[in-house]
C-alpha cells in the first residue's frame, strides 16, 4: 500500500546481499590460497553451487556467465522481477497446482499416516522429483541460512539497512529492527516473499522479492499467489483512497459527531480525466487501470485492510473531532499563538504545516514513516474537498 523508496541505503543493501551469496559459495575465492579446512569448505560450497547452476539451467553457460546469471537472479531490479518470475529457464521449477500435483499431495498425506511409508509410486514420481528440486533450490540458495547469516549480513542487517519504519503492506504497524549491545539482532520485521518461495523457489533469495513487513500481513498472506500492490514499484497513492460514507461525512461537516457510533471506511478509486481516457495511471504509466484495481482489491482482501482499518475507530473519531473543532475558524488563533501572525499572512507551506499540527499529524515525515498516515490524509482530503 505504501511504496518503498529505493534510496542509496537500499542499493547498498543489494550489494551486501550479493556479497553474502558470494561468501556462501566461495565465488571469486582462489582455491590455492586456502588452508586445508578452507579448501574442504570451498569444495563443498562449489559442489552445491554447481548443483544450483544445474537446477537453474545455467550449466550450459560459460563459467563467468553462470556467475553473472546468478547475480542477475539475486539482484534483479523491481521492474524486471515479474519477467524473471516468468522466465522460461525456470519453468520446470514452478509449482503448478495441477490435478496430478494435488493427487501427489493427497498421497503424501496418506503416506504420513502409514508405518514405513513406502516408495514413491510411478504415477507420482514426476511431481515428487519436481518438489525435490524446488526444495533443493531454496535450501542451496540459503534463505533459511539468512536468519543465521554471518558476521557481515543476515536478515536483521538486511531489514535495518532498508530502514523501513512502518509495514508497507498495511501502513498500520511499526517494524523496527533492534540489536543488542554486541550487535546481534533481537527484533526485526518478518520477510515476506512477494512471489512465494513455495511456488517460485528460484526467487527465494532475490533481494527485491523480500519485503520487510509486520507479522499480521506476512502471516495473513501466507502462500497466497494472487498479485497485490508491489511496494517497490507502486502504491495506493491518490488513485485508491479511503473514504467515509457520504451520509456520515455530511453529518460530520455539520459538526455532528457521535462517539458511540462506528464510522466505517471503504476503498474507492479516483482518476483524472486523462487517466480515464488512457486507462493508465499518470504516476505509473506502465500500469493499466484494470490491473491496478485488481492488485488493490487483492491487497485489500489478502491483508484485510478495510476490516482492520475499521477497527481503528478511536483514531478516526479523534481525527474527525479535531477537523470539526480546530481546523476551521480556530486556525487564526493557532496561527497567532504558534507563528505570531495572522493566518492569511502565512505562506502556503506554513498554512499546510499549521493544519497538520492542529490535526495531530506529523509535519516532517512521509507516509511510510508514520502508521495510519494514509488513512488520515485520505479522510482529511475527503472532509475538505470530497
Amino acid at each position: 500500500m505504501i511504496k518503498i523508496r529505493i534510496n542509496q541505503d537500499v542499493k547498498d543493501a543489494v550489494d551486501e546481499h550479493w556479497k553474502w551469496i558470494k561468501r556462501r559459495f566461495y565465488i571469486d575465492v582462489d582455491y590455492s590460497s586456502l588452508n586445508g579446512s578452507q579448501k574442504r569448505a570451498w569444495t563443498c560450497a562449489h559442489k552445491k553451487l554447481n548443483k544450483l547452476y544445474s537446477l537453474l539451467g545455467f550449466m550450459s553457460l560459460p563459467s563467468k556467465d553462470r556467475e553473472n546469471a546468478l547475480h542477475d537472479l539475486i539482484c534483479v531490479p523491481p521492474q524486471d522481477l515479474k519477467a524473471f518470475r516468468d522466465d522460461g529457464r525456470f519453468t520446470q521449477l514452478v509449482k503448478k497446482e495441477t490435478a496430478a500435483y494435488k493427487a501427489y499431495q493427497n498421497w503424501k498425506r496418506r503416506k504420513k499416516r502409514r508405518v514405513g511409508g513406502g516408495k514413491v509410486p510411478k504415477c507420482h514420481q514426476k511431481e515428487y522429483d519436481a518438489e525435490k528440486d524446488r526444495n533443493s533450490v531454496v535450501s542451496i540458495l540459503g534463505y533459511e541460512d539468512l536468519y543465521e547469516g554471518d558476521v557481515d549480513w543476515d536478515a536483521y542487517k538486511l531489514c535495518d539497512k532498508i530502514g523501513l519504519l512502518v509495514c508497507p503492506y498495511c501502513n498500520r504497524q511499526y517494524i523496527y529492527t533492534i540489536f543488542d549491545k554486541n550487535g546481534c539482532g533481537e527484533v526485526r520485521p518478518q520477510l515476506d516473499h512477494f512471489y512465494v518461495k513455495s511456488k517460485y523457489p528460484y526467487l527465494s533469495c532475490s533481494f527485491y522479492n523480500l519485503i520487510p513487513s509486520c507479522p499480521v500481513c506476512n502471516l495473513g498472506k501466507n502462500d497466497e499467489s494472487d498479485e497485490t500492490i508491489y511496494p517497490y514499484e507502486s502504491e495506493f497513492g491518490r488513485n485508491a483512497v479511503f473514504r467515509l460514507d457520504p451520509v456520515d461525512l455530511q453529518n460530520l461537516r455539520n459538526g455532528k459527531i457521535d462517539l458511540k457510533k462506528s464510522y466505517f471506511v471503504s476503498i474507492e478509486f479516483e482518476y483524472s480525466d486523462s487517466e480515464k481516457l488512457n486507462k493508465k495511471l499518470n504516476v505509473y504509466p506502465n500500469l493499466d487501470i484494470p490491473d491496478f484495481e485488481n492488485q488493490v482489491r487483492n491487497s485489500d482482501r489478502i491483508f484485510h485492510l478495510t476490516d482492520l482499518y475499521n477497527k481503528h475507530q478511536i483514531e478516526i473519531k479523534e481525527l474527525m473531532s479535531r477537523q470539526i473543532k480546530y481546523a476551521g475558524a480556530c486556525l487564526g488563533n493557532f496561527s497567532s499563538f504558534i507563528y505570531g501572525k495572522k493566518y492569511n499572512e502565512l505562506s502556503p507551506t506554513e498554512q499546510a504545516d499549521l493544519k497538520q499540527y492542529v490535526l495531530g499529524l506529523p509535519v516532517l515525515f512521509r507516509n511510510e514513516e508514520y502508521p495510519l498516515r494514509k488513512l488520515k490524509e485520505d479522510l482529511v482530503d475527503q472532509f475538505e474537498n470530497g
